[in-house]
């Protein structure tokens, strides 16, 4: 599971923690993963991903 927050004005992502499961739901991994000012690339899962959250339709 990815926790990041999405800049719906610039069209731009920060990843900011990482937790891994394994099949029975404990935690295996705990990182944080911080990675900011990404651009949203059109037709990528984050694109998809943005147009939901921020109610856009490309």
């Amino acid at each position: 599971m990815t926790f990041f927050i999405i800049n719906c004005s610039e069209k731009k992502y920060d990843i900011k923690e990482r937790i891994v499961y394994d099949r029975y739901g404990k935690v295996t991994s705990n990182d944080d993963f911080p990675i900011y000012e990404n651009r949203i690339v059109p037709g990528s899962v984050m694109s998809g991903i943005y147009n939901f959250v921020c109610n856009n339709e490309e």
